[in-house]
This record gives C-alpha cells, sequence and structure tokens, in this order.
C-alpha cells in the first residue's frame, strides 16, 4: 500500500504506520541476512508511530489541525513513504532469494512491482510542494 501524494489525515497516517509495521514483522523471520536492517526499520516504524501519537493528542487538545501540525504531518507522511520504500525493496531481495513472501509464494515480478511503485510514491514526494494552510 502506497502513501497517497496529497496530505493525509493523522488516523489514516497511523493506520498506514501499522499496516507497514504488520508487513515487518514477518521480515524478521524470513532471513537472518537483514536481520540487522529490519531492527533498524521497525525502530524508525515506531519513532514514527510515536510521533503520531503525540500528534494526536496535541491536536486533540488544541481543537483542530493548525498550520504547525499540517507541517509536522507532512514531515510524518515523507518519514512513512521512504520506510515504504525500504520495506518494498526487502521485501523484493527476500522474494528474489526464496520465491515466497509473507508465507506466499510469489513471483520475483510482483515484489519488484510493489519495490517501483514504493519508490515512485516517494519521489512524487519529495517534489510536491509543502500545503499552504488558509483559514
Amino acid at each position: 500500500m502506497s502513501v497517497p501524494t496529497q496530505q493525509i489525515g493523522i488516523g489514516r497516517l497511523g493506520e498506514l504506520v501499522r499496516n507497514l509495521m504488520g508487513r515487518l514483522a514477518p521480515l524478521e523471520t524470513a532471513t537472518s541476512i537483514h536481520g540487522g536492517e529490519i531492527d533498524r526499520l521497525k525502530n524508525q516504524a515506531e519513532d514514527v508511530q510515536t510521533e503520531v501519537d503525540t500528534l494526536k493528542v496535541m491536536v486533540e487538545m488544541q481543537d483542530g489541525v493548525g498550520a504547525d501540525h499540517d507541517r509536522k504531518i507532512g514531515e510524518l507522511e515523507k518519514k512513512l513513504a521512504r520506510l515504504e520504500a525500504d520495506v518494498a525493496a526487502h521485501e523484493n531481495t527476500i522474494a528474489k532469494m526464496t520465491s515466497t513472501l509473507h508465507g506466499q509464494k510469489v513471483k520475483t515480478g510482483q515484489a519488484k512491482a510493489r519495490a517501483g511503485r514504493a519508490e515512485r510514491a516517494l519521489d512524487k514526494l519529495k517534489a510536491s510542494k509543502p500545503r499552504k494552510v488558509t483559514r
């Protein structure tokens, strides 16, 4: 699942992080070659999850999303897109080595396509300009 290029809500951001962490869990057991790298990605995903939770509390306390919150959501969105691309790349590598992904038989082209989509989504986010908040 790729992160869309437009700004997304805080709730959706949290849902995407949980989805990504769910994809990381089976990768830990899939191979020991990428073990340290998978742990690093998992730690980064947990950090993003913590930031999302903190941002949710801040928005609830201030009754709405302000310009600063909007900017922070954009930053978290970009972090998440980078993590998504890294996870997809590792899934692609593991699929090449084992011909399975998350316990299911896959063709390497499927994993490669997912990695390509994640990279393109990241490139779109990098090219997009920050959104202005009007009140």
